[in-house]
C-alpha cells in the first residue's frame, strides 16, 4: 500500500560553475564515500556530500575539487595521487538541490529545509600495500540547529573509507546506498526510512547505527594538506539526553534492521537531528569493507491528514461475474477519485462515487490473468489535504478446476488400503496450487482429514464414501469438489445359496454381482456353461445331481473366495389326503407325493393363496359350513411337482 500526504519533493539542479571559483555552500548535513574496482589496481572513488542550503552560514563554501587525503592503515601519509591527495572533481549532472516545500494543506509546522547534494568522483591507480589504504575527506562545521550534537558549530565531519588489503587483493567494490533518506518526518508517526544498499559482488550486507566522526575545525574548515587534517578521528559528542541507542531522545528510539537497512522509530518532539549508519560487507564470513553515512532528520509537527482506504477482493477467480462493489472506508475525507486501472484515466475507468461499482476486465488487451491496480485519492475539501492508497486486484478469467482420482492399493479380510490423488494441478495452467484439504466421510462417526496431495487411508469394506477436496492457490483462489466414491472392491454374491432346481432345469445366473473385468476360477467346472468367451464372471448351470461349486475372484489386487450349492430335486405329483365327510369343526389334511423332507407346503382357502393359512405336510384346519375346498402348493424352490390338485 502506498500513501502520500502533500509534502512535495522538487529536485532541480541549482548551481552554475564558473571557472575555478569556489561553490557557495552552507553547513554540513552529511555524506558517504564508496569505491569501485576497475581492474589492474585502478579504482574509482565517489564522495557524496550534502549541505544545508537554507540555514547554513554564507561563508561556508564547498570546493570545486574535494581534497581527499590518502593514508596507510596506520594513518601515515602515502605518496600517491597528487602529493598524497586525490583532487576529486564534482560531477555536475549528479549535483542537485533537494528542496522540500512544506505546504499548509495538512498543517505541517516549521520552516522549509533545503539540502544540496554534491557528488565528487575520480579514479586512481594503487599498488598492493600491507594493511591497505584509508581515504579521508574532512569539512567543518555542522548546523547550529542540531539538537542531539554537542556544540554542533564546533563539530565538523570526516567522511572516510578503508580499502583493506583483502579487498584490494579481491578487486572488491564497496556497497552503495540506493537512495538518500527522507528529509522530513513527522512527530508521533512510525518511521520507515529506506537505507538499503546494493553490492555488485553479491556479498552479505549488515546494517548498524553508527556515531559519525567529527573533523576539521572552524579555524581550518577545509583541510588542504596533511598537517591540517584532524587526526586521529574522533566520534562526535552527543548532546545530553541523546546517545547512539536513542538518537532522537524519544520513547520509541531509532533502530535499523540489520538485514534490509530500513530505519524505524517514532520521534516524539520536533527538531533537527544527526543520524549515523554503516553497512558492513562480508564475503565467506570475512569483513571486506565498511561504508559509513551520516545525515540529518528534520522532525516536524504534522497535522492529521485524511486516511484513504477501501475494501475490495484481492482476486477474482474465474467467476461468471467480475463486478466489484467497492466499499469506501476512508476517514476525514469528503471528495474521492477512483482509478480502477491505475494510472489510466481513460473514460469508464474512473469514478467520483463514494462506493463505486466496476466490472473487470474492462480493457481491450486483457490477457486472461492480469493484475489491476486500484487507486483511491481521498481529499478533505476544507483544506485540500489528501491521502492516496493503492491496492491490487488479480483477475483470472479461467475457473479453478478441482478433481481427484481414487485408487485401491491392497485389501485385508475386512478393510481396504486406498489412496485419493489430487489431480488439480494438471487441469490448471494459470493457477499455482499452494494447498489442499481432504475431508472423507466414512460414516457419521468416522470422518478423516488430510492436507497431503495424495491421501492414503485404510477404510472398512463398504460400498460408498463421501469425499470433499478443497484446493487453494498462490493467487488466493479457493475451490472445492464433493462427490461420493463407489468403492468397487472385489466381492462375490450369489443369486441364491443353495440353488434348488428341478431335474433338467438350467440356472441362467449364478452370480448376483458379475464383473467381467475380474478373474474367476471355478471348481469343479462340471455343469457350468460359459457363453461369453473368456468371461467367467457369470456362468449358467445345467446339472442332474447335487453339487457344490467353489470360486476364487481377483481384481489383480484383492482376492475373495466363495461357495454355492446346487440341489437337484426330482419331479413328483402333489396329492392331498383327508376325509371326504366330517362332523367335527376341524379337519386334518396331509400333502403327499414325495417323502423329501426339504419340501415345504403352503395351504390356503383360495387358489391365489391369499392369504396363506398355514404351512406343513400335515395340517389341522378349521372347517365351517357344509362344504369347503382347500388348496395346497409347494413353496417355490423347495421341490418339484408335475401337476397340481
Amino acid at each position: 500500500m502506498t500513501r502520500s500526504i502533500n509534502i512535495l519533493f522538487i529536485i532541480f539542479t541549482a548551481f552554475l560553475f564558473l571557472g575555478t571559483s569556489k561553490l557557495e555552500a552552507t553547513h554540513i548535513v552529511g555524506g558517504d564515500m564508496t569505491y569501485r574496482c576497475l581492474g589492474g589496481g585502478k579504482y574509482e572513488f565517489t564522495l557524496t556530500f550534502t549541505r544545508d542550503c537554507e540555514l547554513g552560514a554564507g561563508d561556508a563554501e564547498f570546493d570545486n575539487y574535494a581534497i581527499v587525503a590518502i593514508y596507510d592503515h596506520n594513518f601515515n601519509p602515502v605518496s600517491l595521487g597528487t602529493a598524497g591527495y586525490m583532487f576529486m572533481p564534482y560531477v555536475h549532472e549528479e549535483t542537485d538541490t533537494l528542496n522540500t516545500d512544506l505546504t499548509s494543506f495538512c498543517n505541517i509546522s516549521g520552516a522549509e529545509v533545503c539540502v544540496h547534494q554534491t557528488v565528487f568522483r575520480d579514479t586512481i591507480t594503487l599498488l598492493p600495500r600491507t594493511g591497505g589504504y584509508i581515504f579521508s575527506y574532512q569539512r567543518c562545521c555542522r548546523n547550529a540547529s542540531l539538537l542531539n550534537v554537542k556544540d554542533p558549530l564546533q563539530t565538523g565531519s570526516t567522511i572516510s573509507i578503508a580499502l583493506t588489503e583483502e579487498a584490494f587483493n579481491a578487486c572488491n567494490s564497496s556497497p552503495v546506498f540506493n537512495q538518500w533518506p527522507d528529509i522530513y518526518v513527522c512527530t508521533n508517526r512510525q518511521l520507515n526510512v529506506n537505507q538499503l544498499a546494493t553490492d555488485i559482488d553479491g556479498d552479505q550486507l549488515v546494517y548498524k547505527l553508527n556515531t559519525p566522526y567529527s573533523g576539521a575545525t572552524i579555524a581550518e574548515p577545509r583541510p588542504d594538506r596533511f598537517s591540517k587534517f584532524t587526526l586521529p578521528y574522533e566520534p562526535l559528542e552527543w548532546a545530553p539526553g541523546y546517545q547512539l541507542d536513542n538518537l532522537l531522545g524519544s520513547a520509541v528510539p531509532l533502530q535499523i534492521n540489520p538485514t534490509n537497512g530500513f530505519i524505524s522509530g517514532i520521534p516524539d518532539h520536533p527538531g533537527q537531528f544527526a543520524v549515523g549508519i554503516m553497512v558492513e560487507e562480508y564475503r565467506n564470513g570475512q569483513l571486506l569493507s565498511v561504508v559509513k553515512r551520516d545525515f540529518q532528520l528534520n522532525v516536524r509537527s504534522c497535522g492529521t491528514p485524511p486516511v484513504a482506504d477501501f475494501e475490495a477482493p484481492t482476486v477474482l477467480c474465474g467467476t461468471d461475474d467480475f463486478t466489484v462493489n467497492f466499499q469506501n472506508t476512508s476517514q476525514d475525507a469528503d471528495q474521492f477519485f477512483w482509478r480502477f486501472n491505475y494510472p489510466s484515466i481513460a473514460p469508464g475507468e474512473t469514478s467520483s462515487d463514494v462506493n463505486p461499482v466496476y466490472t473487470y476486465p474492462n480493457t481491450p488487451d486483457f490477457t486472461g490473468k492480469e493484475v489491476f491496480t486500484v487507486g483511491l485519492k481521498a481529499t478533505r475539501t476544507a483544506d485540500q489535504c489528501y491521502d492516496e492508497i493503492f491496492k491490487d486486484i488479480l483477475v483470472i478469467a479461467d475457473p479453478l478446476l478441482v478433481d481427484f482420482e481414487f485408487e485401491l492399493i491392497s485389501c485385508e479380510d475386512a478393510s481396504l488400503q486406498v489412496v485419493l490423488k489430487d489431480v488439480s494441478e494438471s487441469l490448471n495452467t494459470v493457477y499455482t496450487i499452494s494447498g489442499r484439504k481432504w475431508t472423507v466421510k466414512i460414516s457419521d462417526s468416522d470422518i478423516r482429514n488430510s492436507n497431503d496431495k495424495d491421501f492414503y487411508l485404510t477404510i472398512p469394506k463398504q460400498g460408498v464414501i463421501e469425499v470433499t477436496l478443497e484446493v487453494t492457490t498462490v493467487e488466493g483462489c479457493v475451490e472445492e469438489i464433493q462427490r461420493p466414491v463407489d468403492v468397487n472392491f472385489v466381492d462375490i454374491q450369489f443369486i441364491a445359496n443353495p440353488f434348488v432346481i428341478c431335474a433338467g432345469e438350467t440356472i441362467n445366473q449364478l452370480v448376483a454381482n458379475p464383473n467381467p473385468v475380474w478373474t474367476y476360477i471355478w471348481s469343479p467346472a462340471e455343469g457350468l456353461i460359459f457363453e461369453n468367451g473368456d468371461d467367467r464372471s457369470n456362468p449358467k448351470c445345467l446339472i442332474d445331481h447335487d453339487i457344490i461349486y467353489s470360486v476364487t475372484v481377483t481384481d489383480g489386487i484383492c482376492s475373495v473366495e466363495g461357495t454355492v450349492s446346487v440341489v437337484v430335486k426330482d419331479w413328483f405329483t402333489l396329492e392331498i389326503e383327508g376325509p371326504e365327510y366330517i362332523c367335527d369343526p376341524e379337519v386334518t389334511l396331509t400333502a403327499g407325493g414325495t417323502n423329501d423332507p426339504e419340501v415345504e407346503y403352503e395351504w390356503s382357502l383360495n387358489p391365489d393363496f391369499n392369504p396363506i393359512l398355514t404351512t406343513g405336510k400335515i395340517v389341522t384346519l378349521p372347517f365351517a359350513g357344509n362344504e369347503q375346498e382347500f388348496f395346497v402348493r409347494i413353496k417355490e424352490g423347495t421341490g418339484c411337482r408335475s401337476e397340481e390338485h
